[in-house]
């Protein structure tokens, strides 16, 4: 897992050597998120209020990087076989079905009739 954008991952990562799972999420909680995790922080590379944040995400003046260009690398490799992008959302509004689109586009014949009980909170099999 990193955080890195598109451009700063190895080489043979880019190239396809291994599965990018890519997971964007809506801009309003990022931010709102990256603003509660950096109050943790005695030291934060961004100061100042949510608002402020926000803004600074619009701008692309955050300690990561500009948010729309990580978004934009990655956005632009999607048609790529080794490339899965996905969002929060619909993690979260269907993980069964995000399951059985990464499954599918990795290429897995894996049989699927334990994901009803896996869907359900069940223990995964070892």
């Amino acid at each position: 897992m990193t955080h890195l954008p598109f451009v700063l991952l190895p080489r043979d990562v880019r190239g396809g050597k291994c599965k990018i799972v890519y997971v964007m999420r809506n801009p309003k909680d990022v931010t709102v998120s990256m603003h509660h995790f950096l109050k943790g922080f005695t030291w934060s590379p961004q100061e100042g209020s949510i608002l402020e944040l926000g803004q600074q995400m619009i701008d692309g003046n955050v300690f990561c990087g500009p948010y729309w260009t990580h978004l934009q690398q990655f956005w632009e490799q999607r048609h790529k076989p080794h490339v899965f992008i996905n969002t929060f959302e619909q993690m979260k509004k269907d993980l069964p079905g995000t399951v059985r689109a990464l499954a599918r586009s990795s290429a897995r014949n894996r049989p699927t009739s334990r994901w009803s009980r896996w869907s359900r909170g069940a223990p995964s099999p070892r």
